[in-house]
């Protein structure tokens, strides 16, 4: 699941030293593409709940 390979960057990127970590979902990246009513055509959870991606991600 991507949700996954989110969790999975973060934890190789603290393993090799980083501080901080930022996620960038605006302007058609990924994440904005679960928030935008206009692209999120999905009918499963994610369809008819905007944010819940984002959240799962964060």
């Amino acid at each position: 699941m991507t949700v996954e390979k989110f969790k999975d960057v973060a934890r190789r990127a603290i393993i090799v030293g980083f501080d901080t970590i930022e996620l960038h979902g605006a302007y058609g990246y990924l994440i904005h593409q679960f928030h935008s009513p206009f692209i999120n055509q999905r009918s499963d959870e994610y369809g008819k709940d905007f944010s819940r991606f984002g959240v799962e991600v964060i």
